[in-house]
Parts: structure tokens; sequence; C-alpha cells
């Protein structure tokens, strides 16, 4: 009798995740998967050996999985992202975005400069976008017209640390805007514009948010976007691109 029980239990549970399926598969329905795992800092070593550091913080409760492609276009976009597991769901709680937050702290002698990029590990996306916004989620949140306005002008960052203020104007407003992740790429995108004399050493510290979406291009994406994956990191160095060095400092998230 148990036996029997336990098996008509099993068929129960077959057949609703067969019904939930053929629903799916029925209404074309696109669902794409994203989680992140953060490492602290990676401190190294210079050739003259004095050691050296970069200080790295993060907040990724942002983070979603479950992804649907959104319009971020729409002027509702702008509201919805935020370091929260609440934030980032449309009107009927489906996830559209996700949003990562990170500071570093620059404690190296006056001009040693650091550089940011972005470094996909896994991508099965065709359509994945993200934008960069300086400032915590609240300061973003704070620009009451613009928020979290993806597609907006972005601002250029050339103040050195000591200078940005609380009522600074680039506190809280866009970067990087919407910037397409090659799709089935795991190319590094060197961000230039978060990068350099903003951190020139001396203790400088900034934070940045990155809101990640999946772009909706208007036809059937499932064979594109759906059941994807994407981990990559927030690479920070003091190597210069390009310069071929072995040394430098790195701060490392893992997403």
């Amino acid at each position: 009798m148990e036996n029997n029980n336990n098996n008509n239990g099993r068929g129960v549970f077959y057949g609703v995740i067969g019904v939930a399926t053929l629903i799916v598969t029925i209404i074309g329905a696109t669902f794409a998967y994203f989680s992140a795992t953060a490492n602290s800092a990676v401190n190294a070593v210079s050739a003259t050996s004095a050691s050296m550091g970069l200080q790295f913080f993060d907040e990724n409760a942002g983070l979603k999985t479950n992804l649907i492609p959104v319009d971020e276009t729409l002027t509702g976009f702008k509201n919805l992202p935020d370091i929260t597991d609440q934030a980032c769901k449309d009107s009927n709680q489906n996830n559209v975005c996700s949003t990562y937050q990170f500071t570093v702290t620059n404690p190296n002698p006056a001009g040693t400069t650091i550089y940011i990029s972005l470094k996909p590990q896994t991508n099965n996306f065709s359509n994945l976008h993200f934008a960069v916004f300086r400032g915590t989620a609240d300061q973003v949140k704070a620009q009451t017209s613009t928020k979290f306005t993806v597609t907006g002008t972005a601002q250029t960052e050339n103040k050195a640390p000591t200078a940005l203020t609380a009522s600074d104007a680039s506190i809280g407003k866009l970067v990087i805007a919407d910037r397409a992740i090659a799709a089935n790429s795991q190319t590094e995108i060197k961000l230039p514009e978060i990068s350099g004399t903003l951190l020139s050493g001396g203790g400088g510290s900034v934070t940045y948010t990155v809101v990640l979406w999946v772009h909706e291009t208007g036809t059937d994406q499932t064979s594109v976007d759906a059941g994807k994956n994407f981990a990559g990191q927030i690479y920070v160095t003091t190597v210069a691109p390009g310069s071929g060095s072995a040394n430098g400092i790195t701060g490392v998230i893992t997403g």
C-alpha cells in the first residue's frame, strides 16, 4: 500500500511538471538564468616587493535568477532596479533585471591608477545588456527625474576621489549607458569610463551600481536567451591594459 501511495505521489508530481512544461512551450515564454558569488580582493606584491592591496566590497542581494526579456526604454524600467530581493520585478512579479553594487578603495600611493573591466567567464546569452551608475542604489534612486534610466546620456568620470562629495553632480548619475555584451562571448570588456584618475591612489574610494538585463528584441527569443547562463567578474587591477606586465593588484568579483 505504501509503495502504491509513493508511486501515485510521483505520478502526480511528474504530471504537474509535464503540464507546466507544456504551458511554457505553448505561450512561448522566455526564461533566463543569472547567478553570482562574490570573492574578496586578491593582493599581489610589486616588483619592488612592497606589499600593495586594493579593498573591494560588494552587495549582490539584487542579483536575480530566471530573467525574462524586458524593454529597457519603457518609462517604468527606471524604477525597478535596487539592491533588494523584491527589486527588478515587473507587475507580474517576473524577474526582469539584476542589480549589483560594488565599492573599490585604492589605499596605494597617489599616482597608482586602477583599471576596471568586466570579464565574462560563461555567457550563453545573445541579448544580455548592462549599464553602470556612479554611487549606491539609493543615490541613483534619489535622482528623481532619471533614476535608473539606462538609456540616458552618460556622464564622464573625471574627478579625483578627494573632490567627490555627497552633492557632486556625478553621484547617482549614469556613467556607462546601455551596452550589449557580445552574444556568446567571453571577451573582456574594458571599462575606461570608470577607470583611471578617479581612483589614482591615496585612499580614494568609489561605489558603482551595475544593472544587467535581457534586452527584448520584439521577436521570439526562446532559442537564443531561454535557459542561458552568465558568470563573470568585475576585475580591478593597477596594471594598464596592454602593458604586458605580470605585476599588479586585483580585486575580483565572480558572478
